[in-house]
């Protein structure tokens, strides 16, 4: 079995209003909504959606009905008292895991990755694998990034079997088709074929405790202010070689939420895929009990 933990404690600083709850579906579904309709038809056992403060009440309004077929549970994301906002991902993911045990799926609330793609995390999931073993969804960069405007992605370098070698963090935007990454010292053209992470990893709950370890470090030295991402947080242990990472090429379009006018895109690409018959309109009109009040 296997489990899905859903990061939505973002501030949504560059999309001007809280983009977890931004209506993009045909009926006004959020866009986490598909992930977790996914995340149904893939069999998980339990999801667990970790928000800011102030959302825990709407989430269940809006997803308790879902219960008796699949179990959703809302966490919100500690914030220290010395702190303005919480930590990052990668202790976001320690609030969400926190109960959890084997293996477990990590995305965005803001991000939709494609049912084929989790379904791959999911089968390796379901592999045999050591607990040390974690894995990381890939998409090619051009596929991911927008114009003009930049964005930070994971770099996740990889050899012909997999084999992640290392994760970098980079802000990278699109200048007339080609991909740009922008550094202190200038901007430099890189491949739009680099393997990168959208923040979809398949992690064992034997990694909690590491990844709680990093974090404690991190927030005795940042006691104030900023972010330990879970790329960042699972680069240092793979150099430390507590853990290894498996590259899981993607095989959907993602699609996601940053900026003001993505809704736009999100929301034609939702009304797409309906369309196709990927998903019903309502989404959980075949699911939700009739009310009869």
């Amino acid at each position: 079995m296997w489990s899905l933990v859903i990061l939505a404690a973002g501030s949504s600083r560059r999309f001007g209003s809280n983009k977890i709850i931004a209506p993009v579906g045909p009926s006004g579904e959020w866009l986490l909504e598909y992930t977790i309709y996914d995340a149904l038809l893939l069999g998980c056992s339990c999801v667990v959606i970790v928000t800011g403060s102030g959302l825990e009440n709407l989430m269940v309004a809006r997803l308790g009905w879902l219960h008796n077929r699949l179990p959703v549970q809302t966490v919100i994301q500690p914030v220290a008292a010395a702190r303005k906002r919480p930590s990052g991902t990668a202790a976001a993911v320690l609030a969400g895991a926190a109960r959890l045990s084997g293996r477990f799926v990590v995305v965005n609330g803001d991000d939709y990755y494609g049912r084929k793609t989790l379904a791959r995390m999911v089968s390796w999931c379901e592999a045999d694998k050591p607990s040390q073993q974690q894995a990381v969804a890939v998409y090619e960069l051009a596929a991911t990034v927008t114009d003009h405007r930049p964005v930070w992605r994971a770099f996740c370098p990889h050899d012909t079997e997999g084999r992640v070698s290392s994760v970098h963090e980079a802000q990278v935007l699109r200048e007339q088709e080609k991909c740009i990454q922008v550094l202190p010292e200038g901007r430099r053209e890189v491949s739009p074929h680099q393997p990168v992470s959208m923040n979809c990893w398949a992690l064992h709950k034997d990694v909690y405790d590491e990844i709680s370890r990093e974090v404690a470090v991190f927030e005795q030295h940042n006691l104030h202010d900023g972010e330990l991402t879970l790329a960042q947080a699972l680069c240092s242990l793979m150099d430390q070689g507590r853990i290894s990472l498996q590259a899981v090429p993607a095989s959907d379009e993602w699609t996601g939420l940053t900026f003001p006018d993505d809704r736009y895109r999100v929301s034609q690409l939702l009304q797409r895929w309906v369309q196709e018959g990927l998903f019903p309109s309502p989404l959980w009109k075949d699911l939700r009990p009739v009310s009869l009040t």
